[in-house]
């Protein structure tokens, strides 16, 4: 298991995931909550959206992963921002943008309501290729972003492209009703859908989706899920994970053991900044499942709450063991970052 505060770094970066489940079983989880949860069929999971519209200015709602590979994992990222112009100027801006960072735009779209970008570019010296579609509303533009390396793109570039390519933003019932089959992720508050960000026959070691509330204070309040495999008793798990939040100078508010999992709520200083945060894991086939949270201290006292709900709402749906990659004991489960 890495340490407690490079995992609790992980989520206040809000960066950069691990069992199959048959449709037969994972509809069985949509037919039962169709309105709320988003569903991972591949990853083997479901949660509760994080959905709060923010009203004031730019905020990143959502991001999916693919498996990150040289350190780098292919997403997907939607984002709101309060615009009341053209597609055509939001998107001559943009192109004016690319080309002060320098970034090659290889083509671009504008129509009544949508923009499509495709550019590549380095940054943080990674050679990295972007696809965008933006869908605008009278006082909002909804952006979808594919970013991935360019040594990446030809692998996964069909599949991150149709994902954004079917962003549905504030189109009444077609985009924000409730999703029965299971592909499609809605935040209706919010006011968008976008498909669920999974490659067909393939699972996620390490982090799968961030969701994000309105930034205050530089810092987005949110729940990341991460999955990976884990050999280890939850007695085991937790006594570790325990102490090496202590040892990084956290403090465990509060902690209880299940049979199939546990929650820990902690606080703590990160990075400079008081934070507080809770955390549910579920163990299930050689599978370890965590969903976390993370806000800070000021932060937690207003959606601390909201948090708790989203990351106590991870339900694992069934799954098979031959599915899961090789499992790690407990002293390296990776799976943990």
């Amino acid at each position: 298991m890495k340490s407690a505060a490079i995992t609790l770094l992980l989520c206040l970066a809000s960066m950069v995931a691990v069992a199959a489940t048959s449709d037969k079983q994972a509809s069985s989880v949509i037919a039962a909550k169709p309105f709320c949860k988003l569903i991972f069929k591949n990853n083997g999971f479901a949660i509760l959206p994080l959905d709060e519209l923010d009203k004031s200015g730019s905020n990143k709602v959502l991001q999916m992963f693919l498996q990150s590979t040289d350190h780098f994992a292919p997403n997907i990222s939607v984002t709101t921002q309060q615009y009341t112009g053209s597609a055509a100027g939001y998107l001559a801006m943009t192109i004016k943008q690319c080309e002060e960072m320098k970034w090659k735009v290889l083509s671009s779209k504008a129509t009544t309501d949508t923009m499509v970008l495709e550019y590549v570019g380095t940054a943080q010296d990674l050679n990295l290729h972007f696809y965008q579609q933006a869908v605008f509303t009278s006082s909002t533009v909804y952006l979808a972003n594919a970013t991935a390396l360019e040594d990446q793109w030809e692998g996964t570039a069909s599949l991150l492209k149709s994902c954004v390519g079917q962003l549905k933003a504030n189109q009444g019932a077609a985009a924000i009703a409730p999703d029965k089959s299971g592909n499609k992720l809605v935040f209706k508050n919010n006011g968008f859908s976008i498909p669920v960000l999974e490659e067909p026959g393939k699972v996620v070691e390490g982090r799968v989706l961030a969701m994000f509330l309105p930034p205050s204070d530089g810092f987005s309040p949110n729940v990341g899920v991460n999955t990976g495999p884990f050999t280890g008793t939850i007695a085991e798990y937790a006594a570790e994970y325990k102490k090496e939040l202590e040892a990084s100078g956290f403090k465990v508010e509060s902690e209880s053991q299940k049979d199939d999992g546990l929650t820990v709520e902690f606080s703590g200083v990160a990075r400079g900044r008081s934070v507080h945060g809770c955390q549910k894991v579920v163990f299930k086939d050689g599978i370890i499942y965590r969903g976390i949270a993370m806000a800070n201290e000021n932060q937690w006292k207003v959606s601390g709450a909201k948090l708790k709900a989203c990351v106590d709402s991870l339900e694992v749906l069934s799954t098979g063991k031959s599915a899961a990659p090789a499992a790690k004991s407990a002293s390296s489960a990776k799976a943990a970052n």
